[in-house]
């Protein structure tokens, strides 16, 4: 049985990595890729009790694929760096040349304005991405930075940026013109850098579609092929060099589907994932919890971590997490640290 599920999990994951989001169901595995190797766990008795070579071959190989896709990218300076943060928050000092930058999809029906604020407040971030927002939520946020990328926050429609340093929009991305999702890019002024900022919203997926319209799963996934391209293309076309810029928001996908593979393709850093292992149980962002899950206003598969914030070179993180605080949203925080 173990054999069978090695050869099964090795060629659905060589698959998914060949061809990408080609059809819905390759889609659908590589979304919820993490799952495959849950059912290791109830192989461990049998594989250690027989020991088979051939058991533990196929042992060691999944552990590696599993390595290669949640493992942090650095462990040894992930561990160094966890010993760094601990006398940084006793210490309670700044990192010379260091910001913080959060990301986070408030959920556009989320009236406890002042859940959202109190969070921000606590976490103190220099940079804030903010996804499904509304002009209440935008004039109690704009009350916290001095600048942000808007004028009236009565036109706000789903993304902004705001800062505490002088910021400078330079595309405002697409319009929601057949659904494609969104996406903004600015410039901030830090005090000894300049430095890019890409906002980005993609379309979701209805969970039941992987069950009662998988053709608009494969088109769900090509409207996000398509505005990460579109990305790349005016970060090029606006002469932007890719290791000063900073990437985050909602993508709706992850760490298997066709944005993110292209991010890291385009030498982009996951944050999170530089420092930190990727556990399931332990490093979600959607939905916010297993209530949430369950329930029938949300209905999505638990634990996935579809919020991230990239980075381009110059950026090193050093502290990167997942807020788990009520806030009334379908989505958890993510706040990274950096140095550059």
């Amino acid at each position: 049985m173990f054999f069978l599920y090695s050869l099964c999990v090795l060629i659905l994951l060589a698959l998914g990595h060949i061809f990408g989001d080609i059809n819905w169901w390759l889609a659908t595995i590589n979304s919820f890729r993490y799952y495959l190797f849950l059912p290791l766990i109830f192989f461990l008795f049998e594989i250690f009790s027989f020991k088979k070579k051939s058991y533990i071959f196929f042992f060691i190989i999944i552990i590696l694929c599993w390595s290669s896709f949640y493992a942090p990218l650095n462990l040894i300076e992930s561990i160094k760096n966890r010993s760094i943060l601990k006398k940084i928050n006793l210490t309670n000092q700044s990192i010379e040349r260091g910001i913080k930058v959060l990301t986070f999809n408030s959920l556009i029906t989320n009236k406890n304005t002042l859940a959202i604020t109190s969070m921000i407040k606590e976490y103190d971030p220099d940079i804030l991405f903010m996804q499904e927002l509304d002009p209440t939520k935008a004039i109690a946020i704009q009350k916290l930075f001095k600048y942000k990328t808007y004028k009236d926050p009565n036109t706000i429609s789903d993304i902004a940026i705001y800062s505490k340093y002088p910021i400078t929009i330079i595309s405002s991305g697409l319009t929601s013109l057949e659904n494609l999702g969104k996406f903004q890019i600015a410039s901030i002024n830090l005090p000894n850098k300049r430095i890019f900022l890409v906002n980005i919203h993609t379309v979701s997926i209805n969970p039941y579609d992987y069950f009662e319209d998988k053709d608009n799963v494969h088109r769900t996934y090509e409207k996000q092929k398509f505005l990460i391209n579109k990305i790349l293309k005016s970060i090029k076309n606006n002469n932007i060099n890719p290791e000063n810029l900073i990437i985050a928001g909602d993508f709706n996908s992850t760490e298997g589907n066709y944005i993110y593979r292209t991010l890291v393709k385009e030498a982009y850093i996951d944050a999170y994932r530089k420092i930190n292992f990727i556990l399931p149980i332990f490093s979600f962002t959607f939905p916010n919890s297993l209530e949430s899950a369950l329930n029938q206003s949300i209905q999505s598969i638990p634990f996935l971590r579809i919020d991230y914030i990239f980075s381009g070179k110059s950026f090193e993180p050093i502290k990167a997490n997942i807020i788990f605080e009520n806030t009334d949203s379908d989505h958890n925080p993510v706040l990274v640290e950096f140095k550059y």
